[in-house]
């Protein structure tokens, strides 16, 4: 009922962004951005070989999935400008769903590349013998601003994250906005409306301005949507110091659902909810029924990711901020999570590194050219300014201008979205699975609205599981019911259903339903990384 499906969305956040403004972009008069072709293993990939040696004289062919393949053509200029760019031949065809993945791989026609799969299933791939061996020697050679990216965000574990009996089969990637993404958010008009002229900053101002709103309202404030800790009540659980998630503590993994402090933060749902300031539907309300909740000026807070609650033009979400906006005198303004009682505070955050990266078929390992011009073009593709200028707006002084103040503009007839398609604007991504949100700042974020972005980023406090990545078996098979075991028991304790005098009795339920192996299998793997 709670638990959260946790998808790499990077790809989606772009294509939406963009097409806001339009995601990739383009060329001019069929010139090259650059008329130096990217190849730093300094081969041209020109002169393919047949198996004689001979040069057949073509490009290299680099087979790219992508969600949009009927909306390309050869004739667009942004493929041309990028297949003059890294001296390739790009083809592109439709992203395979798990399912229809699946069935190619199961007749035996493995996909050059392979990306967005869970752990589980990138270890029964190696297991396999479906994926090529990637030495990090090999990625660090052709992909050297990946790797300074990664290890700058998660350092070299990010290495052992996708280890897999002593070698790598993955070019790993993350989704920094992951680690930090979930905020509080306060209507600051409806706490001035009631006497509060600042936004609380611990559990009791919490309580009570929850308090004076409903006294003064007559609805319950407190209004979140379904998630397994995150989206949903994950605040006022980081004010008692814990976090549902599995995490290191004192040197021992614990999952915080079961920690003394999860019982302390239940006293405090509990009586919110028994006191009508906690939404009584809070189990049951989607990402829809807090918005329609909150156009009716029926929410105080609430908790969810902080591009959310900015405008569009600081990032590319801005839906909640959308809904308040149309209300006179309406304001959002993002907090710090509350502290507790003894200074503790923070929201369950996601682990940045939610799927195991971009995959090769095994036989990639025998067209080792090939497989490198992938992974020096996807290196450029995704992490250089000049690339990034091209996939998201096309050529400066043909289809955009840029001013420090003021950001990107489209130039007419690129305002519109049909021209930017027909141009290629917005379809074409290298790979589009690696995202530094850094340094996409300026395609993603008006000048104007930068600090506002920074700063609400930096609320995103707390802790995520840090077993995520990690192969774990015993977890696999046992967290489906660990987490509806604690669903059940969160529900029925804040709602009284169940006594929080039955907690003890909880945490043994959860420890012999496998919880005590799952804390030990995470124990081992924490463990073996530190030797």
């Amino acid at each position: 009922m709670m638990k959260k499906v946790v998808c790499f969305v990077v790809v989606g956040a772009l294509l939406l962004s963009t097409l806001i403004g339009g995601c990739k972009k383009a060329g001019e008069e069929s010139k090259p951005h650059s008329s130096t072709p990217v190849a730093n293993s300094g081969e041209s990939s020109e002169n393919l070989q047949d198996s004689s040696g001979a040069s057949t004289g073509e490009r290299m062919v680099l087979k790219i999935p992508t969600h949009n393949p009927e909306k390309m053509n050869d004739q667009q200029e942004l493929k041309t400008i990028l297949e003059d760019r890294y001296d390739v031949t790009l083809e592109y065809y439709d992203y395979p769903d798990t399912e229809a993945l699946s069935l190619q791989i199961m007749g035996g026609d493995i996909p050059d590349t392979i990306r967005d799969q869970s752990f589980a299933d990138y270890h029964s791939y190696c297991d396999q013998g479906i994926l090529a061996e990637l030495p990090i020697d090999l990625i660090k050679e052709n992909m050297p601003l990946l790797v300074e990216w990664v290890e700058k965000n998660v350092g070299e574990k990010i290495w052992d994250y996708v280890d897999h009996n002593g070698k790598n089969y993955s070019v790993p990637g993350l989704w920094s906005l992951g680690a930090k993404g979930f905020v509080v958010a306060y209507r600051m008009d409806m706490l001035r409306d009631v006497g509060i002229n600042t936004v609380p900053t611990t559990i009791d101002e919490m309580d009570a301005a929850l308090r004076a709103v409903k006294e003064a309202k007559g609805f319950a404030p407190f209004v979140v949507n379904v998630g397994s800790g995150t989206e949903n009540l994950s605040c006022v659980l980081g004010a008692y110091g814990v976090y549902l998630a599995y995490y290191e503590q004192d040197g021992q993994v614990v999952f915080g659902g079961v920690e003394p402090g999860a019982k302390e933060a239940l006293e405090t749902l509990h009586t919110w909810y028994a006191d009508g300031l906690l939404d009584p539907e809070f189990m049951t309300n989607k990402g829809a029924n807090v918005k329609e909740k909150m156009a009716q000026n029926k929410v105080l807070v609430t908790q969810n990711r902080w591009y959310m609650f900015i405008p569009q033009d600081a990032f590319f979400d801005g839906s909640m901020y959308d809904v308040v906006s149309q209300i006179e005198g309406g304001e959002l303004v993002i907090a710090d999570a509350p502290k507790g009682p003894r200074g503790e505070s923070g929201l369950t955050q996601e682990n940045p590194v939610t799927g195991s990266g971009l995959l090769f078929g095994k036989h990639m390992e025998n067209e080792p050219e090939r497989l490198k011009r992938y992974l020096q073009v996807f290196d450029d593709g995704s992490f250089t300014e000049e690339a990034l200028d091209l996939t998201f707006w096309g050529v400066e002084g043909t289809t955009y201008t840029y001013d420090e103040a003021t950001g990107m503009e489209w130039i007419p007839p690129y305002d519109d979205v049909e021209k930017r398609e027909e141009f290629g604007i917005g379809l074409y991504q290298l790979p589009g699975c690696f995202n530094d949100y850094d340094l996409q700042t300026k395609y993603m974020t008006k000048p104007q609205y930068l600090q506002l972005r920074l700063d609400s980023e930096e609320k995103g406090t707390g802790l995520y599981d840090t077993l995520v990545p990690f192969n774990r078996p015993v977890f696999s098979e046992k967290s489906e019911t660990l987490e509806r075991i604690v669903d059940d028991a969160y529900i029925d304790f804040i709602t009284g259903a169940r006594s929080l005098d039955e907690f003890d009795t909880f945490v043994e339920e959860w420890k012999s339903a496998g919880g005590t192996a799952v804390l030990e299998e995470g124990q081992a793997i924490i463990d073996a990384t530190k030797d």
